[in-house]
């Protein structure tokens, strides 16, 4: 008699336990899923979950949950693997709904006996709106960091160009201005040999400055836009020699410094615009011919690469580059004047040039130098298609 109260006990025990179970579970608010760890089969689900998915208790026990998560089947087994052996129990997945929609769902997942099988009870909540303003949020955060890093370039083009016209401007003219009034008050007393002296230094300031000009007035059609990109189809190794040719009679003379002239091809057609590859090499070569001594030697070298590119080179023997100032060439923030092997002046606003309008014709610009050995600067353009 004792025996069968104790059994009948036991019963009602489990009975009310189901009961508690089937509240906590077919009530619930949450929607809660019951799966085969491993098959994978949804074994049971509560109203919750079938209105969430849109399916009924019928059709939601007939699916598997590699067909509402969109992870593939084996990342599925795994993930269910975790939450079984207790590895893992907090997911963040991806789930399809009935209607074809996809959902970004957290899920809390552990393994429980149910009618002596057991199973892995998954409690699921809809994190769609917290994802996608956690979305927002972040490419909120980029937007800002891009700007605040845009902010940062023009407050350094700003900076830049205003020391350019308080400093590097002002002392070339400052030099014309004086040398001018100085021969004006004395060409009477000076000799021919004097004269031609001071003329000298008068045109050399003069050149140094209309360069600079020139310069400062593309930096600043780049800066607002107002330099049309015009790419042709035209031979560079004619704008090689055009080039080379100026400074032959110029610079390079009166600095006693070899100009050389090195083409690995005859087919050196490219498509880019002109003018501006025009200013890089010019660029280029000024400044090779300004940092190598006087008896020095300048090398203008144009072959074609594998990858139809036209490779592009300008190298001197000059002074070099140390290592710190490499990594800052290209930087209108980092840029700083250097003086050349006889006193010529710059801005270090001819290489920013140069990286813009290289870079505006699909090519790349780089550096090698070593110091008290010289430099090399290497660039690319695209090869002529005719």
């Amino acid at each position: 008699m004792k025996i069968q109260n104790n059994e009948l006990k036991i019963a009602q025990q489990l009975d009310e336990s189901e009961q508690r179970y089937k509240t906590l579970f077919y009530d619930n608010f949450s929607v809660m899923l019951l799966i085969d760890p491993e098959s994978g089969f949804i074994v049971d689900a509560n109203q919750a979950a079938c209105k969430y998915y849109g399916y009924s208790i019928d059709q939601i026990t007939k699916l598997n949950i590699n067909q509402i998560n969109i992870l593939t089947p084996n990342e599925i087994l795994a993930e269910m693997q975790n939450a079984k052996n207790e590895k893992r129990n907090h997911f963040f997945f991806r789930h399809r709904l009935s209607n074809g929609n996809i959902r970004h769902v957290e899920v809390y997942s552990a393994k429980m006996v149910v009618g002596k099988k057991e199973v892995l009870c998954s409690i699921i909540h809809d994190i769609e709106d917290r994802y996608q303003t956690e979305k927002l949020l972040k490419e909120s955060k980029e937007k800002y960091r891009a700007l605040a890093k845009r902010l940062k370039k023009l407050n350094a083009t700003k900076d830049k160009f205003f020391s350019i016209i308080s400093h590097d401007l002002k002392s070339p003219f400052t030099s014309l201005v004086n040398i001018s009034s100085f021969l004006i008050d004395n060409h009477s007393e000076l000799s021919p040999e004097k004269i031609k002296y001071w003329a000298n230094i008068l045109y050399n300031s003069s050149k140094q400055t209309y360069v600079l000009l020139e310069n400062l007035l593309l930096w600043s059609k780049l800066q607002s836009k107002k330099i049309a990109y015009t790419p042709i189809d035209f031979d560079i190794q004619w704008l090689i020699k055009d080039v080379t040719m100026l400074y032959q009679t110029t610079s390079a003379i009166s600095k006693q410094i070899e100009l050389k002239i090195r083409i690995k091809s005859e087919d050196l057609k490219v498509f880019a615009d002109k003018d501006m590859i025009q200013t890089v090499l010019r660029n280029l070569i000024s400044n090779a011919i300004k940092f190598t001594p006087k008896g020095g030697v300048v090398t203008i070298f144009c072959k074609q690469k594998e990858n139809d590119k036209i490779l592009l080179s300008v190298s001197d023997t000059g002074v070099g580059i140390s290592p710190e100032r490499q990594s800052n060439l290209f930087k209108i923030e980092k840029t700083h004047s250097t003086l050349g092997t006889e006193n010529e002046k710059g801005t270090g606003l001819g290489l920013i040039l140069c990286k813009e309008f290289v870079a505006k014709n699909k090519g790349k610009i780089r550096v090698k130098s070593t110091i008290g050995k010289g430099s090399k600067f290497y660039f690319t353009l695209k090869k002529s298609k005719k």
